[in-house]
C-alpha cells in the first residue's frame, strides 16, 4: 500500500482525532506538554513534505523505504497518543485522582474510584481511532490488579518513560524527514495523476455478483455436460469436470446445468457443495444432507452416521451433486470416501458436476470428460462487457466510448470476472478522457493472456479511493470463501480507524457501511443474502496489495511473512483434523512451527490485529499465549476460550483495545467473563454472542464508555447495572427495571443512540409517569422496534397506575414495531394515533381494554396481533359511525388469539377494501366467535370476495362458529388450516396436499371446496371419516389437471357411477397414486374410475368389502363387484397394494402377468385372492407375477401356490412372505437378485432350496418361523455334500431363534454387522431365551465385523460374555428386565451409541459411568 497516500490521509485523522484542546489540558495537568507540543509540530512537518509527494509515483526503492519508516513513525506516534488517552478517560471514569507516575515507581491510586453517571459529552471526543499501531518494544506501564478482587485496580501513567518514548519518535522523525526532504528535492519523480472514482456513473448500477438472468456463450458448454448427464444410466456415479482459471466462470456454468430445466426433471435430488481450499468430508456431507435429508443430521459429527444417513435419503432416487470450486490436489481417499454413501444408491444414472482450477484433480476424480473453460469468444464478451459497463447488453449509445470500450474488452481476453471488474470501474464515470485513461494505463503491459488478469483487477483496485483500499486489503486477513458478516466487518473496521467522521453527523456505522456498498458496487466484495464474500480472485489481490501490513497463517497456504505486518490472522480450522471431542484435536507441527516462528520476525507489540479463527489444542492456546504476551498495541482481538485456561491474555495490556470477540468450545464451559475486560475504555465492541453458557459479567462493566455494540444474548444485555453510563451504546436487546438501584428506568434516559429492538421489562416496579418519562423513549430515534412488557401473568382487574406509566412510555413517531404485553391499564394511551409510521403491532394480555384504539389511523401497518385480550367482544376496527371505512391498505398479517369473550365483527363490514392487502390471516382459540364475513361476497350485484389477495388462512378451535364459504375463495390462497370449527374435525391445504377429515354433516364437497380455484394447484387430495359423503363430483374432477394422488376412506357407497357422457377422453390425466381404504366403492365403479387414469403409477386397495373379483385381461361377463384391470389403461402401473380384501377372489388365468410395467408387489391379509391363484390347469412352472418385479410382499401363501411363486423373479430385490401357517417350502433358483428376505409367520416352514442363488443376499429377517433355522442348516449340509461353495454376503440378520447359533450356518455370520435378536414387535411372541450356551457363546464371537446390536429378549439374563464388543458402535436393549450389567467398561470403548427401554433400573445406573457415548437414549 502507497505509503505517500496513507500517511497523506492518516495525519490529518491524526490531529481530528488526538490533538484536541482536551488532550491537551490532560496532558498539562500530567507534565506532557512540551513532549505534545513536539509532537504536534513534527507531525506537522510530515504533513508538508508528504503533501509534496501526493499524486506522484515514486520509484526510488530506497525514498520509498524511508517513507514507510516514517509510515511506522506515524503508528508509534499514535500509539503513544492513544495511551494517553487512555488514562485520561480513566480519570474521568474513576475520578480525577492523580495517574501520574514518576519513574518506574507504581502503585494503587490512593482514594477510591468515583462513579459518574453521565459522561456524553467525554464519549464523543474519542469514539474511534484511527488504526492498529504499535508501541515500541520498553514500553513501561506501572501496573498493580489484583485479579481475584472484584474491581481490578487502577493504572498508572510513567510519565518519564511516556516522555522518553515521545522524544524518541519526534527524534526520529526529525532525522528521517529531513533526508526525505532532500531526496524529494532532488528526485525526479514520474509526476503521473490519476483520477479515483469520485465521479457519479450516469448509467445504473449494478452489483457485479451473479445476478444476470441471461448467461452469455455458455449454451455449448452446458448442452455438452447436461447431454452426457441425460444419456448415462451406467451403475457407476458420472463424474464430469469444469476447469478453468479462477474468474472465468466455472460456478457460473455449474450453476446454468444445475437449474436446467432438463436437469431439474431428470434428478429428483440435486445437491450443491462449495469445498474451496478445505476439503472436510464431514463439513461436506452435512452440506448435501441439508439439501436432501429431515434434518436429522444437525448436531452430528460422527462420519459413519451421518454417511448412512445420505445413503437412505438418497435411497430410489436420482441425483446429481455439484462440488464446486475443488482446489486440493490429494490423492484419491478421501474424495472416495466423501462419495461412498452415494456409490450405495440402486438407482443408476446418478452424476456429479466438479469445478475446478487443476485438470490433476479432473484425472483424480475419474471425470469422464472435462469441459475446459476459456475465455468467452468475442461475440459474446462484447455483450457482456457492454452490460457491465453501461448496464445493458443492447447499449447503442456513447459511440465514442463504445470504440474504446472495444479496445478495452481486447485487453481482457474475454475474462468475465475481469469484464464485470472493469466494467463497474467504468460504470462510474462515462467521460472519453477518463476511459481513455484506463485504456492507456501502464498496468495493461502484462496483461497479455487469459491466465494474467491481476493486472486488470490491480488496475481497478488502484482507482478505488484509498479509504475503500485500506477496507478491501483488510479483507484478505479473513479464509477464502468465507460468509463475512457485514456489521462485524463495519465493526473492525471502525476499530481499525479507517472510517473517517463526517461532518453531517453520520454516524460511523453508517459511513462503513457505505463503504461496503461501494465495494459491492465497484465489485470487489459480493453480497449473498445476509452474508458477504470475497471471490478467490479478488481474495488474492487482497493477498497482494496487503502484504507489507497484513498476513494469515493458513495449513493451505504458506507465504512469506514480512517484518512490517502488523494484523495477523492464524486460520486454525484448516490444520486439525477434528475429533469427536476438541480434546481429539491432532498434532500439526508445520502449522504450529509456523505460527510460533511469527514472534521471531515480527515486532510483536507493534502488533495491531490477531485474528485465531477456528479450534484448537490446549497446548497450542499455551504457545499463542506466550508468542503474543507482549502484544500490547492490539485494537482487534478474536479468539477462542481455552476451557482449561480460559483467560489465555492478560487483558489489562490491551489498552488500546476497541473490537474483541470471543468465541467458546464445548464442555465444560466457561461462564465468568474476566473482570480485567471493564478496563478496555477504549473498546467499541464486545463479541461474546458465541461464548456458550456466559452468564456473568465483570463488576465494572459499566466502565466500558466507549462501547457501542454489546453483541451477546439479551440475558446479559438485561444484567449490566448503570447502563446509563454506556452512553454510546448502540443496541440494548432487553432491559429489565428493577427496584434494586442500578436497574432503575432513568438509566435509559441518557442512551439516546439507541438502535434497532429494545425490550422493556418489569414495568410493575414504574409506580409514575414521571418515572416512565425519565427513560426517555421518545428520544430514541433510532429504535425500530420496541417491547413493553408487564409480565405474561395477565390479571383481570384494572391498575391505574399502568395507565399513567404506558403514558410515560411514548415513542418517537417513526417507530416501526410496537408490543405491550401484560398492561392493566384501563385503556389504550392518548399517543398512540401519533405513531403513524407504525408497521408492526402486538397487543397482547391488555385484559382492561373493552376497544381497541383508532388503528385505521396508522395507514401503514403491515401486521396486527391481538392476543388474550379478555374485556373485548365486538372487533370495531375500520368502522367508524356505524360504517366501514377504507383503511387497513397495508395490512398483510392480522392474528387473533385467545380471545375468550370476543362474539362478532362490527357491523358494517360490507366493503371489500377493508382489508385489500391481507396475506395471512389466522384466528386461533376463539371460544365465543359466532360469524366470520370477511370471506363472503363483496357485494350482491359483483363477483369479489373480499380478501383478494389472502394467502395463508388458519381458524383453530373456533366451535360455535357457524359457517364458512366454500374454499380456497380465490386462486391466491394457498394454506389452509381449519381445526375444530363447527362440524370440521380438520380442513388443510398445505404444500398442494389437501385434506378433509372428519366431517359428520358434510354431504357434497362443493361445500367446502371451491375446485375452480384449485385446478392448477392440487396434486394430492385425501378425503377421510366424512361418514355423510355418498358420492364424489367425478366431473369436478377432471378440472384438478394436477392432481397426482387421491386417497379416499369413506365408509358410505360411492353413487351414481362414472359416466362417459360429458367427460373428455380422460378423467384424472396427471393421476399417478390413487389410495381406496374402507370404502363402498364397487368393484365396477372402481373400474370405470381406473380407465381415466392413464398415469397412474401406484394402486392402493384397503378394506373394500364390495370388490369381490378380480379380473385382468380380457373380460367375459360383468358383475357388480368386478374389479376388471385392463392392461392397455394400466401400462403405467408399477406399485400394486391389496389389503385386507376378505372376501376378493381372483379370475386371472395367468394371475398379474399381464401387468407388465408392474415392480412392487403386495398382497395382505386376502387369503381367497392368494387360493384362487391356484388353478389345476396351469403348468406346474408358469409364474403368477410379472417379470418385471423388483419388490413382493405377501401373506397367507397356500403350499401349492409356492412352485408358481417365484419362477422367473430373477431382477426381484426384496421379498417378504408373512402369515402363511401352510406354508413347507420355498424354492430360490431364481431369485438371483435378492437383497433383503423377511420370513414371518411361516410355522410349517421346513424346507430350503436354491438358496446357494442369493448371491447378492445383505438383509435376512426371520421371525416366529422356527423350522427356517433347520431348514437352512440341512440345504448347507447338502451343498456341501454336492461340493458347492455357500456364501451368504449378509450384513443385516433379524431372528428370534437362539438356535441359529448352534449351527453350521452360523460360520456364514462373519459379515454380519447389524443383528437383532428377538422380535421387533413388542410383546409379540418374544424370544424364549434366558442366557446364551457355550455353543451360541462361540457362534457370537465369530461376529467380527459386527456394529450394531439390538436386543429385545423379555427373559435373558445376562448379555454374551464372548461377544467382540469392542467393535460394537451402537448397542439396543430393549425390555430386557431381567439384565442387572453390562460389559467392562473397557469393551465399550468404541460405543458412539447406547439405547436403553424398557430396563432394570442396574442397568440404567451402570449408564453413567459411560461419559464417552455420545448418543445416548435412556428411557
Amino acid at each position: 500500500m502507497d505509503a505517500v497516500t496513507l500517511l497523506g490521509w492518516f495525519i490529518p485523522v491524526i490531529f481530528d482525532k488526538y490533538l484536541t484542546s482536551k488532550l491537551e489540558d490532560w496532558s498539562s495537568t500530567a507534565g506532557l506538554t512540551e513532549e505534545i507540543k513536539s509532537l504536534k509540530s513534527q507531525l506537522r512537518k510530515v504533513s508538508l513534505i508528504v503533501g509534496s509527494a501526493q499524486g506522484k509515483q515514486i520509484t526510488n526503492e530506497y525514498l520509498a523505504q524511508s517513507l514507510r519508516e516514517i509510515q511506522q513513525l506515524v503508528y508509534d506516534a499514535e500509539d503513544l497518543l492513544d495511551e494517553i488517552l487512555y488514562y485520561q478517560i480513566q480519570d474521568e471514569v474513576e475520578g480525577a485522582n492523580s495517574t501520574i507516575a514518576s519513574g518506574s515507581s507504581s502503585g494503587p491510586s490512593s482514594s477510591s474510584s468515583q462513579r459518574l453517571d453521565n459522561l456524553a459529552g467525554h464519549s464523543r471526543d474519542f469514539v474511534v481511532s484511527t488504526l492498529l499501531h504499535r508501541n515500541e518494544t520498553g514500553r513501561k506501564r506501572s501496573l498493580d490488579i489484583n485479579a481475584s478482587s472484584s474491581r481490578s485496580k487502577r493504572m498508572r501513567l510513567d510519565k518519564d518513560d511516556i516522555s522518553r518514548r515521545i522524544r524518541g519518535v519526534v527524534e526520529q522523525l526529525n532525522d528521517i524527514g529531513e533526508d526525505v526532504f532532500r531526496a524529494l528535492q532532488l528526485e525526479k519523480l514520474d509526476a503521473i495523476h490519476r483520477s479515483v472514482g469520485n465521479a457519479q456513473a450516469s448509467a445504473r448500477q449494478t452489483t457485479s455478483f451473479f445476478t444476470e438472468s441471461k448467461v452469455f456463450g455458455r449454451d455449448e458448454e452446458r448442452d455438452r455436460i447436461i447431454e452426457q448427464f441425460l444419456s448415462d444410466e451406467c451403475k457407476d456415479l458420472h463424474a464430469i469436470a469444469i476447469v478453468g482459471h479462477g474468474g472465468v466462470g466455472k460456478t457460473t456454468l455449474a450453476r446454468f446445468v444445475h437449474n436446467d430445466s432438463r436437469v431439474i426433471e431428470t434428478f429428483q435430488k440435486r445437491m450443491w457443495v462449495c469445498v474451496s481450499n478445505n476439503f472436510d468430508v464431514v463439513r461436506l456431507t452435512h452440506e448435501m444432507l441439508d439439501s436432501v435429508s429431515d434434518g436429522r443430521h444437525k448436531g452430528i459429527q460422527n462420519l459413519d452416521t451421518l454417511q448412512k444417513f445420505l445413503a437412505d435419503s438418497l435411497e430410489s432416487k436420482r441425483f446429481l451433486l455439484v462440488v464446486d470450486d475443488m482446489w486440493e490436489d490429494m490423492d484419491e481417499t478421501r474424495w472416495n470416501l466423501l462419495l461412498s454413501p452415494l456409490r450405495c444408491n440402486s438407482v443408476n444414472g446418478n452424476c456429479v458436476l466438479v469445478t475446478t482450477r487443476n485438470l490433476s484433480i479432473a484425472r483424480m476424480i475419474g471425470a469422464r470428460d472435462s469441459v475446459c473453460l476459456s475465455g468467452l469468444k468475442d461475440d459474446y464478451f462484447w455483450p457482456f462487457f457492454k452490460a457491465c459497463a453501461f448496464g445493458n447488453e443492447n447499449h447503442e449509445g456513447h459511440p465514442d466510448l463504445q470504440n474504446i470500450g472495444q479496445k478495452i474488452a481486447k485487453k481482457l481476453n474475454g475474462c468475465p470476472l475481469a469484464a464485470r471488474s472493469v466494467g463497474a470501474l467504468l460504470r462510474r464515470n462515462l467521460g472519453d478522457s477518463y476511459w481513455n485513461g484506463i485504456l492507456d494505463s501502464a498496468e495493461w503491459r502484462s496483461l497479455k493472456s487469459v491466465d494474467s488478469i491481476m493486472p486488470a483487477l490491480m488496475l481497478s483496485y488502484q482507482h478505488l479511493p484509498f479509504y475503500l483500499q485500506r477496507c478491501f486489503s483488510y479483507c484478505s486477513l479473513f479464509p477464502k470463501s468465507s460468509n463475512l458478516c457485514g456489521s462485524d466487518l463495519v465493526y473492525i473496521w471502525m476499530a481499525q480507524g479507517f472510517i473517517a467522521s463526517s461532518i453531517d453527523g453520520k454516524r460511523f456505522e453508517d459511513i462503513g457501511a457505505e463503504y461496503l456498498n461501494e465495494l459491492v458496487d465497484y465489485g470487489f466484495i459480493q453480497q449473498v443474502g445476509n452474508f458477504f464474500v470475497m471471490h478467490d480472485l479478488m481474495h488474492d489481490l487482497a493477498l497482494m496489495v496487503s502484504s507489507r501490513e497484513c498476513h494469515t497463517i493458513d495449513a493451505h497456504q504458506s507465504r512469506e511473512i514480512l517484518p512490517t505486518v502488523r494484523h495477523l490472522s492464524i486460520v486454525t480450522r484448516s490444520a486439525y483434523m477434528r475429533g469427536e471431542r476438541f480434546e481429539n484435536l491432532q498434532y500439526n507441527e508445520n502449522f504450529e512451527k509456523e505460527a510460533v516462528n511469527v514472534g521471531n520476525i515480527l515486532k510483536i507489540e507493534r502488533l495491531s490485529t490477531l485474528m485465531v479463527l477456528g479450534h484448537y489444542r490446549h497446548k497450542f492456546a499455551k504457545t499463542l499465549m506466550d508468542v503474543f504476551r507482549n502484544a500490547k498495541a492490539l485494537r482487534v482481538l478474536i479468539f477462542q476460550v481455552d476451557n482449561k485456561d480460559p483467560y489465555m491474555f492478560n487483558f489489562s495490556d490491551f489498552i488500546h483495545l476497541r473490537y474483541l470477540q470471543i468465541h467458546s468450545q464445548e464442555l465444560p464451559y466457561q461462564k465468568q467473563m474476566p473482570e480485567l475486560i471493564s478496563r478496555l475504555y477504549h473498546l467499541q465492541t464486545l463479541d461474546v454472542k458465541q461464548w456458550n453458557h456466559l452468564s456473568c459479567l465483570p463488576k465494572g462493566f459499566n466502565n466500558l464508555v466507549n462501547l457501542r455494540h454489546f453483541l451477546a444474548a439479551k440475558e446479559l444485555h438485561a444484567k449490566v447495572d448503570r447502563i446509563g453510563r454506556l452512553t454510546l451504546l448502540q443496541e440494548l436487546n432487553e432491559f429489565n427495571v428493577k427496584t434494586k438501584s442500578g436497574f432503575e428506568l432513568w438509566q435509559l434516559g441518557n442512551l439516546s443512540e439507541l438502535g434497532g429492538s429494545l425490550r422493556i421489562g418489569g414495568l410493575w416496579n414504574v409506580r409514575t409517569k414521571q418515572e416512565a418519562s425519565g427513560g426517555r423513549i421518545q428520544g430514541k430515534k433510532r429504535l425500530y422496534e420496541l417491547i413493553l412488557s408487564w409480565g405474561y401473568q395477565y390479571f383481570n382487574t384494572i391498575n391505574p397506575v399502568e395507565t399513567e406509566v404506558l403514558e410515560g412510555l411514548q415513542p418517537h413517531l417513526n417507530l416501526k414495531s410496537l408490543k405491550i404485553i401484560g398492561c392493566r391499564s384501563s385503556t389504550f394511551p392518548t399517543w398512540f394515533s401519533s405513531i403513524v409510521n407504525l408497521r408492526f403491532l402486538v397487543l397482547e394480555g391488555c385484559t382492561g381494554w373493552e376497544t381497541l384504539p383508532s388503528l385505521e389511523q396508522l395507514p401503514f401497518l403491515e401486521s396486527l396481533t391481538l392476543k388474550d385480550m379478555g374485556a373485548i367482544r365486538e372487533l370495531a376496527f375500520g368502522v367508524s359511525s356505524g360504517h366501514a371505512t377504507k383503511c387497513f391498505s397495508c395490512l398483510k398479517n392480522l392474528v387473533i388469539c385467545n380471545m375468550e369473550e370476543w362474539e362478532r365483527w362490527a357491523d358494517g363490514l360490507n366493503t371489500w377494501s377493508l382489508f385489500p392487502s391481507l396475506q395471512q390471516l389466522e384466528i386461533v382459540d376463539c371460544p365465543k366467535l359466532r360469524e366470520f364475513p370477511l370471506l363472503q361476497f363483496s357485494s350482491q350485484d359483483t363477483d369479489q370476495y373480499r380478501l383478494p389477495l389472502l394467502f395463508e388462512l388458519k381458524i383453530v378451535n373456533c366451535p360455535i362458529l357457524a359457517t364458512l364459504p366454500p374454499l380456497p375463495h380465490t386462486h391466491v390462497l394457498r394454506k389452509i388450516e381449519i381445526t375444530n370449527v363447527g362440524s370440521y374435525k380438520s380442513w388443510s391445504l398445505l404444500d398442494q396436499r389437501l385434506s378433509l377429515y372428519g366431517s359428520a354433516e358434510l354431504t357434497s364437497l362443493g361445500e367446502v371446496l371451491m375446485f375452480d380455484n384449485l385446478r392448477f394447484v392440487l396434486k394430492r387430495l385425501v378425503i377421510d371419516e366424512c361418514v355423510s359423503l355418498s358420492s364424489l363430483p367425478w366431473k369436478v374432477f377432471q378440472t384438478l389437471i394436477c392432481l397426482e394422488e387421491l386417497k379416499l376412506r369413506l365408509p358410505v357407497l360411492l353413487s351414481p357411477s362414472i359416466e362417459h357422457r360429458g367427460l373428455n377422453s380422460f378423467l384424472l390425466p396427471s393421476l399417478k397414486k390413487l389410495d381406496i381404504c374402507s370404502t363402498g366403492i364397487t368393484g365396477k365403479h372402481l373400474s370405470q374410475l381406473l380407465q381415466y387414469t392413464p398415469s397412474l403409477s401406484d394402486l392402493a386397495i384397503s378394506d373394500c368389502p364390495n370388490i369381490t373379483w378380480l379380473k385382468i385381461g380380457v373380460l367375459t361377463y360383468s358383475d357388480q363387484g368386478l374389479l376388471h384391470m385392463l392392461p392397455l389403461f394400466l401400462c403405467s402401473l408399477e406399485k400394486l397394494r391389496i389389503n385386507d380384501c376378505a372376501n376378493l377372489v381372483s379370475l386371472c388365468i395367468d394371475g398379474f402377468r399381464e401387468l407388465t410395467s408392474l415392480k412392487y408387489l403386495t398382497i395382505s391379509n386376502c387369503p381367497l385372492l392368494m387360493s384362487s391363484l391356484v388353478l389345476e390347469d396351469q403348468l406346474e412352472e408358469s409364474c403368477v407375477l410379472p417379470p418385471s418385479l423388483r419388490s413382493l410382499e405377501v401373506t397367507n401363501v397356500p403350499e401349492e401356490l409356492q412352485t408358481r411363486l417365484l419362477s422367473s423373479l430373477t431382477p426381484l430385490n426384496l421379498l417378504n412372505i408373512s402369515q402363511s401357517p401352510s406354508l413347507t417350502s420355498l424354492m430360490f433358483y431364481y431369485c438371483t437378485a435378492l437383497q433383503e428376505l423377511t420370513i414371518n409367520g411361516c410355522n410349517a416352514l421346513v424346507q430350503l432350496e436354491g438358496l446357494r442363488f442369493l448371491h447378492q443376499l445383505k438383509k435376512l429377517r426371520v421371525w416366529r418361523s422356527p423350522g427356517f433355522a433347520v431348514a437352512w442348516d440341512s440345504a448347507l449340509q447338502e451343498e456341501e455334500m454336492l461340493g458347492q461353495e455357500f456364501h451368504l454376503p449378509l450384513e443385516e440378520l433379524h431372528t428370534d431363534d437362539a438356535e441359529v447359533f448352534t449351527m453350521r450356518i452360523c460360520r456364514l455370520l462373519a459379515s454380519v454387522k447389524r443383528l437383532v435378536l428377538g422380535n421387533t414387535v413388542w410383546g409379540l411372541h418374544p424370544m424364549q431365551v434366558v442366557e446364551f450356551t457355550e455353543d451360541q457363546e462361540k457362534a457370537l464371537e465369530l461376529l467380527n465385523h459386527l456394529e450394531d446390536l439390538e436386543l429385545r429378549c423379555l427373559n435373558l439374563r445376562t448379555l454374551p460374555t464372548r461377544l467382540n464388543w469392542l467393535s460394537l458402535r451402537w448397542l439396543t436393549i430393549s425390555h430386557c428386565p431381567n439384565i442387572k450389567a453390562m460389559p467392562e467398561r473397557s469393551l465399550l470403548a468404541n460405543l458412539q451409541g447406547l439405547y436403553l427401554v424398557g430396563c432394570s433400573s442396574e442397568l440404567k445406573e451402570e449408564y453413567k459411568s459411560l461419559e464417552h457415548i455420545k448418543f445416548p437414549t435412556i428411557r
